[in-house]
């Protein structure tokens, strides 16, 4: 879905800002929700737990800038509900909550949903847009670490409003306060205006609709690099290379992205960028985004199977059965490719630490894999006697992986 940068009612311009109905959202999640909600499950109870160790009161805050209505109508958590539960899970912690939601019926639904379970955390919710409100939480946190998770229906937050927000956050020292970002980019808010950009016609909101990608890139680069040939998913995995290096040289930042679909086949239905300043953050964020795809995985494959049923259909093969053998399959495959890097590394020098080759080691198998499939793939190159690292103990973040004639 397209959108145009605006201002708000109060001249503050929106992070992200939503252009789509969104009444009907919030009956039940799709797949591509499951995806995001259990990204969100998975890293916020460790970020809440290892940042407020050592901060002020135990302080953690968050941001969730287009919050919704707290949970669906079949009850399922959605992000607000997921906040509360990282807080139940990390006694010990006070995690201090801002919900934003832009529209009415969904900011009351919000409020009943927060006042009934919030009692975990510490909240406050707005009407509005997250960009209205972005400042006030900024000088609430200031000298706590903060979370901003933001999703918005359209383009994505401006480059320079995330590079402000950094700026404005305390880094390079000691037990600096963490700042970490979670937002979403649709991907069709990127498909049209590229097929705007190739195409001679004009209309009035041309030139607003380019300058929206340019607002969210930081410059006109997609435009002046684009070679005309690439298009769907293999332009908007160049698109994401090229903007989250970007983005991340420019606010100094380690840098993730990741596509989100409703199924396999599909279309990427948006795309979730991941912004931090430490490599644990990194860690945290490849294996939860590696579990959150296999729960993925399986609610595809569920919704498949009762698609089949309702229609009749009899399958020859137990479904549980079926689908723990194709995932043995992609978990051979991610072994084998772990292998091979992990040789490659060791055929240029004797030795090297995980984390300082994480890119290396996992290749395109990174956010699928995890540490235990590295364990696997180094104990089957100790037993082959290509390293005498066998995969015991904690591979992050000082492992060390030594060639088996290496000296120690």
């Amino acid at each position: 879905m397209a959108t145009r940068r605006r201002p708000s009612a109060d001249g503050q311009q929106a992070l992200g800002e939503e252009t789509i109905d969104t009444q009907n959202f919030f009956t039940s999640r799709k797949a591509a929700a499951v995806l995001k909600h259990e990204i969100l499950k998975g890293y916020v109870p460790p970020f809440v737990g290892k940042t407020g160790k050592f901060s002020p009161g135990n302080r953690v805050v968050i941001i969730d800038g287009f919050a919704g209505t707290g949970r669906y109508e079949d009850g399922s958590a959605g992000s607000p509900a997921i906040f509360i539960e990282a807080a139940q899970r990390t006694p010990g912690r006070n995690l201090e909550c801002y919900f934003v939601e832009k529209d009415p019926a969904n900011y009351q639904r919000l409020r009943a949903m927060l006042e009934a379970e919030g009692d975990a955390i510490t909240w406050e919710a707005w009407q509005g847009t997250a960009g209205a409100h972005v400042d006030e939480v900024l000088t609430r946190a200031a000298g706590l670490p903060l979370f901003m998770f933001l999703d918005p229906f359209g383009i994505g937050p401006d480059f320079t409003q995330v590079q402000d927000i950094f700026r404005r956050r305390p880094s390079g020292r000691a037990r600096s306060p963490a700042t970490e970002m979670l937002f979403r980019v649709d991907a069709d808010a990127l498909r049209r205006p590229l097929g705007v950009h190739r195409s001679d016609t004009v209309f009035p909101a041309r030139d607003a609709l380019l300058r929206s990608v340019d607002t969210l890139g930081g410059g006109t680069w997609w435009r002046d690099d684009d070679d005309g040939e690439r298009s769907g998913e293999p332009y908007l995995e160049w698109f994401f290379q090229r903007y989250v290096a970007r983005l991340s040289d420019a606010v100094g930042c380690h840098g993730w992205y990741t596509d989100v679909k409703q199924k396999p086949p599909h279309q990427p239905a948006y795309y979730l960028v991941f912004l931090t300043r430490h490599m644990d953050g990194v860690e945290v964020f490849g294996e939860t985004l590696s579990l959150a795809l296999a729960k993925w995985r399986r609610t595809v494959f569920d919704e498949a199977v009762a698609a089949e049923s309702a229609s009749g259909q009899l399958s020859l093969f137990d479904p549980d059965e079926q689908f723990h053998h194709d995932e043995r399959c992609l978990e051979d495959g991610w072994h084998d490719t772990i292998e091979r890097n992990v040789r490659d590394l060791l055929r240029r020098r004797d030795h090297f630490v995980v984390r300082d080759e994480i890119g290396e080691v996992f290749g395109d198998t990174i956010g699928r894999a995890r540490e235990k499939h590295l364990r696997v793939a180094l104990k089957q190159l100790a037993k082959n006697g290509t390293t005498s690292s066998n995969g015991v103990g904690d591979l992050y973040p000082k492992h060390v992986i030594r060639a088996a004639d290496a000296q120690l």
